[in-house]
């Protein structure tokens, strides 16, 4: 049984940031796993030239995909602990000493990005935001940040439930598994890394990974509507905790918005809670 937590990175094309990533990551390196998505690039090269273990996927599967392959490493090699991060450089390798305290003594520990509010741009807010308040109509828990990739798990008789998901669902799926059983997640404060010159979207298939996961667990029928308009291709309008959210489609992803000032100051209330 291993003390030390496996860390895991997903890789998707990211041959420009993995020289970094590569570097600043050493300290772990015996106990880091690359999940190559499928790349077309040279990515999985990158990693096994600089002492890495990688495992290749033929083709691109998802997220999903890789967090199954990643619990099956871990079990397979007795580590009791798992912590997420992306290969993008987006998240800080200086975190990993914050999850690894906190998992253990936590099943689950998650990334908050928004503890300051004021430095993310608005789209990014009302999207966030949306995910929040959808999460706690599902889950009674109002929580900081609920899609925030840098996580960590602990091992208890299993790992978190995946079930039937697809893509992103794992994201969100691993969530209310922990939520919906009364075991809510510690959050560390990371840095969220916005260009605020940039148009922030949603894709498509986020928003529908969602729905899906979050109408697995929904007893009050609020994701009805919303799976509804999606399915009709239609831009997407609720009201949540009082709030009017409007996400606009275009070019196969949604812009949304909401009260900004309002959606500003309830994130400030949600981490003075958390």
């Amino acid at each position: 049984m291993k003390a030390e937590a496996l860390i895991a990175l997903p890789v998707f094309n990211e041959a420009k940031h993995l020289p970094d990533v590569l570097m600043e990551l050493l300290p772990y390196q015996g106990r880091t796993l690359f999940v190559n998505d499928g790349s077309t690039d040279s990515s999985s090269g990158l990693i096994r030239s600089s002492g890495y273990c990688v495992v290749d996927f033929p083709a691109n599967q998802g997220l999903s995909a890789v967090y199954r392959a990643v619990f099956a490493y871990a079990t397979a090699n007795d580590y009791q602990s798992i912590i997420f991060l992306d290969s993008d450089g987006q998240h800080e390798i200086s975190n990993i000493p914050a999850f690894e305290h906190l998992i253990q003594n936590n099943n689950m520990v998650c990334g908050n990005r928004f503890w300051n509010p004021d430095i993310v741009p608005e789209a990014k807010i009302a999207s966030n935001l949306f995910a929040v308040l959808l999460h706690k109509e599902i889950t009674g828990a109002l929580l900081p940040d609920v899609a925030c990739g840098f996580r960590a798990f602990r091992k208890t008789e299993n790992w978190p439930k995946i079930g039937g998901s697809f893509g992103y669902e794992v994201i969100y799926n691993t969530l209310l598994s922990n939520c919906l059983s009364n075991d809510l997640p510690e959050f560390v404060r990371v840095k969220a890394i916005y260009d605020h010159q940039n148009e922030y979207f949603t894709r498509c298939e986020e928003v529908e990974s969602l729905l899906v996961a979050m109408g697995r667990f929904d007893k009050k029928g609020v994701t009805s509507v919303l799976k509804a308009q999606f399915a009709a291709g239609s831009d997407l309008k609720i009201k949540l905790s009082g709030l009017d959210f409007h996400a606009v489609k275009r070019n196969g992803h949604y812009i949304f918005s909401t009260d900004d000032q309002k959606a500003r100051q309830l994130f400030k209330d949600i981490n003075k809670l958390s």
